[in-house]
């Protein structure tokens, strides 16, 4: 729950459907038991789910018009053979129906520019996100939350941090190639 609240507490302003098949409402938001189930397709789903349950929501978002998909849980490529064929199989479901994904295997995204959390490191757990021109690109997470954290300790802010994790569709570069475009980022780091 802490992704979700730190979307809410950090003043996103578009339409959030929480997905949860146990619960009727989660902070205060109507969820809903299934991805199916909500009024519209998302433009971005999140998901922190068992790896049996990634596959079968990937489908069930390409096939509904999700255009993206932050995929969280681990263990695909980053676990052997085994996992990297279902993350190829993940790529595959995406891209047939027009889907891109960032991850499996990463921490999501902190989008201070544009009030947007998307994920559950601890470090987000402040009162204001600081907005800088730093754009960051990281392949790990933690390493994303920790550089977060810091520099917000020294007033420093960031336009956009992601974690791309395995990198099984969208990879480092192509935020590297966002940033460049972005008029609220002026430096650009990688990881």
């Amino acid at each position: 729950g802490r992704l979700y609240r730190m979307l809410l507490k950090h003043g996103y302003a578009g339409t959030v459907y929480p997905i949860n098949p146990n619960r009727k409402e989660l902070f205060g938001l109507r969820a809903y038991p299934d991805i199916r189930a909500t009024p519209m397709p998302a433009e971005l789903a999140v998901m922190a789910v068992p790896r049996p349950l990634v596959t079968p929501t990937v489908a069930h978002c390409a096939a509904m018009g999700v255009r993206g998909a932050i995929i969280i849980t681990s263990k695909f490529s980053d676990e052997g053979p085994e996992g990297a064929a279902l993350e190829a199989e993940l790529v595959r479901l995406a891209r047939a129906g027009g889907m891109r994904l960032i991850g499996p295997n990463c921490l999501g995204l902190i989008s201070p520019a544009n009030k947007l959390v998307l994920c559950s490191s601890p470090a987000l757990d402040v009162e204001v996100l600081p907005v800088g021109a730093i754009g960051f690109i990281s392949q790990s997470g933690a390493m994303m939350a920790t550089l977060f954290d810091r520099a917000r300790a020294r007033g420093i802010g960031f336009s956009h941090c992601v974690s791309v994790g395995n990198q099984a569709d969208l990879e480092l570069c192509d935020f590297v190639d966002y940033c460049i475009d972005d008029l609220n980022t002026t430096v650009i780091c990688g990881y």
